[in-house]
């Protein structure tokens, strides 16, 4: 009996082997889990910013450049971590698309903020803002205005639940909207005088939806053009920001501002292409402005605040929320010293 008992004990694996070898399996398992999902992350933030290079020729491929501030951040982190690990193919991987996506998103910021350029003139307030269709609390956008209290707001939407503030709204000053009707989608509010610019289509032909208006400044005439531009998956997108830079380039020797709701993100190469047609330098660098009524923060800067060359950059902030999907933008500019 005591010689069966015996074997049996030393059949039995004892406590601490066991948990040694559970231990032992742990260590091999733990890297290798944790290689895996470094790899996974690196590689499908890498695939969507390569993804969105092919947005040079196709617009709905141009929508993945909108996420490139969620993606390097993703990069960063898996780069962080492939490195702590010691595995090169994710730190290969993630490097890639570090370069790629941060080439294209801070070469977009830098040419918005771009260099200081002295002024000679006045400056200008310009403010735009989207102001929502079905804004729950259209007051709040009065008060952020009023308090801002700019030379120029640029305002999108304006036929939505906006519409019984904005007539309200700086009872002081000019406004032109994009309609006959009393509450049109676009509507531009100037301390200056200002007309609105009739503008002639040909018949049958989708047209953006922008006002174009002339102020009658103490420093002189300039041109404003408020837009909002469809979405980049819409098929008409890129005829229509087409439209709008040759509208904009017509305006030839004349100081212009266009403004308003682009629908087009910072970094993406349909902002590029309207910048490069309309011969117009944006002002706003990169200010995430949606979405501004979610759980999660803005992380697209698609409103933005271009100019001609006759304006220069003082610096551009973003408004805190009016109950809008957008957040607004507010920019300081003044003309430019002769060259």
């Amino acid at each position: 009996m005591h010689s069966r008992n015996h074997h049996a004990d030393l059949a039995a694996p004892a406590p601490k082997d066991a948990r040694l070898r559970r231990r032992v399996t742990q260590m091999r398992w733990g890297p290798l889990v944790a290689r895996t999902l470094v790899g996974m992350a690196a590689a499908a933030a890498t695939s969507l910013v390569l993804v969105g290079q092919f947005g040079r020729g196709h617009h709905t491929l141009d929508q993945f450049n909108s996420i490139l501030s969620i993606l390097l951040p993703v990069l960063a982190l898996a780069l962080a971590g492939a490195l702590r690990l010691r595995d090169r193919p994710s730190v290969a991987v993630a490097v890639l698309g570090l370069i790629v996506g941060g080439y294209q998103l801070g070469g977009a910021a830098l040419i918005g903020a771009g260099r200081t350029i002295p002024i000679s003139g006045p400056t200008l307030k310009v403010l735009t803002l989207s102001t929502f269709h079905a804004n729950p609390s259209p007051e709040a956008i009065g008060q952020v205005v009023t308090a801002e209290a700019p030379d120029l707001a640029l305002l999108q939407e304006t036929n939505g639940a906006a519409a019984r503030v904005v007539d309200a709204l700086l009872p002081d000053y000019h406004r032109i909207r994009s309609c006959d009707r009393p509450h049109c989608t676009l509507t531009i509010l100037s301390r200056w005088p200002i007309r609105r610019v009739k503008l002639k289509w040909p018949p049958h032909q989708a047209r953006p939806d922008l006002v174009l208006g002339e102020v009658d400044a103490p420093m002189g005439p300039f041109s404003v053009m408020n837009v909002h531009m469809p979405r980049p998956y819409e098929r008409k997108m890129q005829q229509l920001m087409a439209e709008g830079a040759d509208l904009a380039r017509a305006q030839g020797a004349k100081p212009l501002i266009v403004g308003g709701d682009f629908n087009t993100a910072t970094g993406s190469f349909g902002l590029a292409r309207f910048a490069q047609a309309s011969g117009l330098r944006r002002f706003d660098g990169f200010i995430p402005t949606y979405p501004a009524n979610r759980f999660v923060p803005a992380f697209a800067g698609i409103d933005h605040l271009f100019a001609s060359k006759h304006w220069g950059r003082l610096g551009c902030r973003r408004l805190r929320a009016v109950q809008s999907d957008h957040y607004g933008v507010v920019c300081r500019i003044g003309l430019r010293a002769a060259e």
